[in-house]
């Protein structure tokens, strides 16, 4: 969902222009940081959360844990590392990916002789 979600704020900043290109990838990676940590971390937080018996009554969460207990860190937090680890080396994957499509599209290319 990230790199949908990276996707579409990279083109929509596109869409806008900019003057200068230092200022597109400023608002660039500014929206794709907001975006991504409201996407992983909180969304699944509020997800699970029980606000009924907090100071944030008024919020419509009605999840399995009003609180940080043993049985959150178990079954919550280790969804959550999972997820901000994928986050960290999906570049390097995405990448490594990239650069294996273009060679072998080259190789394609080339009918697959080194000449």
């Amino acid at each position: 969902m990230n790199f949908v979600i990276r996707t579409v704020n990279i083109l929509l900043i596109k869409f806008i222009g900019y003057y200068t290109e230092s200022s597109q990838t400023r608002v660039i990676m500014v929206s794709i940081f907001v975006a991504q940590t409201l996407n992983t971390a909180l969304l699944l937080l509020l997800s699970n959360a029980n606000t009924q018996q907090t100071f944030m009554f008024w919020l419509p969460f009605n999840g399995e844990y009003p609180d940080l207990t043993f049985e959150w860190y178990n079954d919550i937090a280790s969804s959550l590392v999972i997820t901000m680890l994928t986050a960290a080396f999906m570049p390097l994957i995405e990448f490594c990916g990239f650069l294996a499509m273009r060679i072998g599209l080259r190789l394609l290319n080339r009918g697959f002789s080194f000449d």
